[in-house]
């Protein structure tokens, strides 16, 4: 009696399992449904707010995607109490490919520019300084003008490409250090987890 009832526990188990990577890729197909809709109906001038301008489509991909990404870490730490365990990736997965569609959302939609009257203008005329003039004058934080600079003369790109990029790179590079910093602070690994994706 006891070898069927622990054959029966497998059975759901796997069960549960093949349902959650079965709903995993149906939010992945989504996702990448959302991203090509975005691709394909690039910005047509200036855009008073992005998210009016993006199709409905994108927004509520994204919204379910972090929901499911949740959704599953909660369920896997709280309700399987596994900590690493497929539900855990699959979320962390999840919440990582939204961050990104979000972060690349001025890539994928092919602006020019964007925030120009505010703090990303700004940034660029510093760049340009650094470039004109091989000097740093009163810069809070010059390692990304610097890196910026380096990199446009390095590479012939010029500004307008590398200030859509770098930013998504060092947000992406945000991630890992956080998860490295939070487990350093906090000892149990739930919370870890937790405070990572809330971050």
């Amino acid at each position: 009696m006891q070898s069927f009832t622990r054959i029966r526990k497998q059975m759901q188990n796997k069960r549960g399992s093949i349902s959650l990577k079965i709903l995993a890729i149906l939010i992945f197909c989504f996702l990448e449904l959302a991203l090509i809709t975005a691709y394909t109906n690039p910005s047509q001038g200036y855009e008073i707010s992005i998210y009016h301008s993006v199709p409905l489509l994108v927004w509520f991909s994204i919204i379910c995607c972090i929901i499911y990404g949740v959704s599953l870490i909660f369920f896997s730490l709280y309700i399987k109490r596994e900590l690493f365990g497929v539900p855990t990736y699959l979320g962390l997965l999840n919440l990582s490919f939204a961050y990104i569609f979000v972060l690349a959302m001025p890539c994928i939609r092919s602006y020019y520019m964007w925030n120009i009257n505010g703090d990303t203008g700004v940034h660029l005329g510093l760049i340009k300084v650094v470039l004109e003039t091989y000097h740093l004058s009163n810069i809070h934080y010059p390692i990304l003008h610097i890196l910026t600079a380096i990199i446009d003369s390095c590479s012939n790109l010029g500004l307008q490409p590398l200030h859509l990029f770098l930013p998504l790179f060092f947000e992406l590079l945000f991630i890992p250090s956080m998860y490295l910093f939070v487990r350093e602070v906090l000892k149990r690994p739930e919370e870890v987890i937790i405070a990572t994706i809330a971050s």
